[in-house]
């Protein structure tokens, strides 16, 4: 979720051949771009769409726990990327004080948060993760068009009507009763 830091270099790149920018991002990229959102309200995204982001990483850690569905979620997520880990990333110099027993060892998506994503970006814990990559004011702040797509029935990201209510006039939040996480066309 870190990976908010880089937007500004990527956006620069960009604008080079693109004079206009709208920018939508999906999950975990949802809660990057708004926390890119959050801390550069200078940025040159003109437009914004976050779809099925999980915008505070504690709830969502802790949404994922409480239903057996967000918790076979939490482990999918983290054989995937026990799999990136084992297949290119073991062998990166990024990766030097990330314990391989304690990886394969890992369960659970908080696991991995714990085990690579903590240490290999020097966080002092998961909760310092969490807090240093969270957005919960952009709703509040952001001042382009930015729509916020959620599923009632989405198992990483905790429906929340009160957290998604602002007086904000840029945001739109539209809450479907179907579409999982990121799964509407299935619906």
């Amino acid at each position: 979720a870190d990976s908010w830091q880089d937007l500004p270099a990527v956006l620069e790149v960009i604008q080079q051949t693109s004079p206009r920018i709208f920018a939508v991002g999906f999950s975990l990229g949802g809660a990057i771009l708004a926390k890119h959102l959050q801390e550069h309200p200078e940025s040159p995204i003109e437009a914004a769409a976050l779809v099925a982001a999980p915008l505070q990483l504690h709830r969502t850690s802790e949404y994922l726990s409480s239903s057996l569905i967000g918790q076979v979620m939490s482990c999918a997520l983290a054989v995937g990327v026990k799999l990136a880990y084992i297949t290119s990333m073991r062998n990166s110099p990024h990766t030097a004080a990330v314990s391989t027993a304690r990886v394969l060892m890992a369960t659970r998506i908080q696991d991995i948060d714990d085990t690579i994503v903590v240490p290999m970006n020097g966080y002092k814990d998961r909760k310092d993760y969490y807090d240093s990559n969270s957005s919960p004011d952009v709703l509040h702040t952001v001042q382009i068009p930015l729509l916020v797509l959620n599923a009632t029935d989405d198992p990483v990201v905790p429906p929340d009507a009160a957290y998604y209510k602002t007086t904000n006039p840029f945001v739109i939040h539209a809450e479907t009763q179907g579409g999982g996480h990121l799964a509407w066309g299935a619906t």
